[in-house]
């Protein structure tokens, strides 16, 4: 999963993700989630397809929804507003 997302990353090496509000979790605990807000610039290659680098500035905001199984990490969830 790590590998996964420095790869996302990559291309915006000035990108940074912030939590937006307070995170939220069920009343049991299984499960938690959080707005977040993606920005960063678009400098380097997006692999694959090979998307060339546009100097463009990107923002996303989106949830991300976690459940949790015996303490660790389950199924997630995550989706997001079109980029502006």
């Amino acid at each position: 999963m790590l590998a996964r997302a420095k790869a996302q990353y990559a291309p915006f090496p000035d990108g940074r993700v912030d939590v937006v509000g307070v995170p939220f979790a069920t009343a049991d605990r299984s499960a938690f989630g959080y707005r977040w807000r993606f920005v960063g610039t678009h400098e380097r290659p997006i692999e694959p397809p090979g998307f060339a680098p546009t100097g463009v500035r990107l923002c996303l905001e989106g949830m991300s929804y976690l459940q949790l199984e015996q303490g660790r990490v389950g199924p997630y969830a995550c989706t997001s507003t079109p980029p502006r």
